[in-house]
């Protein structure tokens, strides 16, 4: 024998607001974010570095030694800025490494 209990709705949940970004060109607003650690490569790499391109999707992944700062601008800056020009903004997690001196700089790089 059973015995049935008062049936509930579901739960509605309120859904935070999301932001609508207009993007006109690629490579205009990006996104970035480091995985990792992995297991090191050959070449001494143990983490990955992701920008994706707003407009396009478009995305992009460097092996990186580690997730300091300083690794993080010069892969942008040589893998990224000279091929695609330096962004009008960056979306980040904030994390450290992302909110460095050394990393706010090469952000300002090609504005003066």
């Amino acid at each position: 024998m059973y015995k049935l209990c008062g049936c509930k709705g579901p739960q509605i949940r309120s859904r935070g607001a999301l932001k609508l970004y207009n993007v006109g060109a690629p490579w205009e607003r990006m996104a970035i974010d480091v995985a990792g650690p992995f297991p090191e490569s050959e070449s001494g790499n143990k983490y990955f570095m992701v920008v994706m391109d707003y407009f396009t999707k478009w995305p992009e992944v460097f092996a990186i030694p580690n997730q300091e700062a300083s690794a993080v601008a010069d892969k942008l800056v040589h893998e990224v800025f000279c091929r695609f020009g330096v962004p009008l903004e960056i979306h980040s997690d904030q994390g450290r490494n992302f909110e460095s001196q050394i990393f706010q700089k090469t952000c300002r790089y090609g504005y003066s």
